[in-house]
């Protein structure tokens, strides 16, 4: 019975020790533990992105825009070479306005097409978007819209994006910028007369784009959307290369650049192997403003 009362005496004063021990360990390191941050300017940098009950703001890192042909010759090729390096330093400084890709947080990508509309190649292309039941994005030359009304509309109506080429395609990045106003301008009235909306992306012709024409697009609410990846279908007409820039190259948030104009046989050929492609590979093709997050009209 003495060998009890003693054991559990000795566990009493055992248990008074931790107790206190433990409030000497915390009244004397309490400095080690985890900081608690009394304003934004202490928190790491990896938490300072975003705030509690705040949608995070994400920061689109551009790609290196990827394509070739062996049909340039060294001259075209070192040029296009130069220019897809300046571009890209230009939209990392430009985020917000000037885009060539999306982010990488899905496999998705978005296919677009330049300089038409015609009534042959554009409705071709169409009718094979239509069949595997995707959406691309036109960029039309605003000086062509009443011509080809109707297959305006039809790419419309059928769900695509309709957005514009300039008016008069021609390089920006040689206008004055009241020049580059009435481009946007007579392309935005073009575009309201035959489907009623005026875009609120434009792809300048060639990609030629100065701090000008940045400023203006921006002044215009127009974001200007580029590409990250170059199926070079004017440069290179055989369709299964055009098929091979693009599944050899593709990553989550390119844009892929195609055309939908005049002698583009080339292009209508390539695109279902493309759309099989992608869909094997796991990617889904969205328009530009579900890509890029943004609206596709101004109105």
């Amino acid at each position: 019975m003495k060998k009890a009362v003693l054991a559990i005496v000795l566990i009493i004063i055992s248990l008074i020790a931790c107790l206190k021990g433990y409030d000497w360990i915390k009244e004397n390191f309490k400095d080690a533990r985890v900081p608690q941050y009394e304003n934004k300017e202490s928190i790491p940098p990896s938490q300072a992105d975003t705030k509690e009950n705040d949608i995070p703001v994400v920061k689109i890192i551009p790609l290196d825009i990827l394509g070739n042909s062996d049909k340039l010759s060294q001259s075209q090729w070192s040029a296009m070479q130069n220019w897809r390096k300046s571009v890209k330093q230009t939209a990392s400084e430009n985020t917000g306005s000037l885009y060539l890709n999306g982010t990488f947080k899905k496999p998705q990508v978005s296919l677009t097409f330049d300089d038409g509309p015609d009534e042959e190649f554009t409705a071709r292309v169409l009718d094979v978007l239509k069949q595997y039941q995707v959406p691309g994005t036109f960029f039309f030359k605003g000086n062509q819209l009443d011509r080809y009304a109707p297959i305006v509309k039809r790419a419309y109506n059928e769900g695509n994006l309709i957005e514009s080429h300039a008016y008069s395609h021609q390089e920006l990045d040689k206008m004055i910028p009241q020049d580059i106003e009435k481009e946007i301008a007579a392309s935005d009235k073009a575009f309201e007369r035959v489907i009623g909306v005026q875009p609120a992306m434009i792809r300048p012709p060639f990609g030629a784009i100065n701090n000008d024409v940045i400023a203006v697009c921006n002044n215009n609410g127009e974001k200007i959307i580029l590409w990250s990846i170059d199926t070079l279908d004017w440069a290179q007409p055989e369709p299964n290369h055009i098929a091979q820039n693009v599944l050899e190259n593709v990553r989550p948030g390119d844009i892929i650049l195609m055309h939908s104009c005049k002698d583009q046989e080339s292009t209508v050929q390539a695109l279902p192997l493309i759309i099989k492609g992608l869909k094997q590979k796991g990617y889904e093709m969205v328009d530009l403003s579900v890509l890029l997050n943004i609206p596709a009209y101004k109105n």
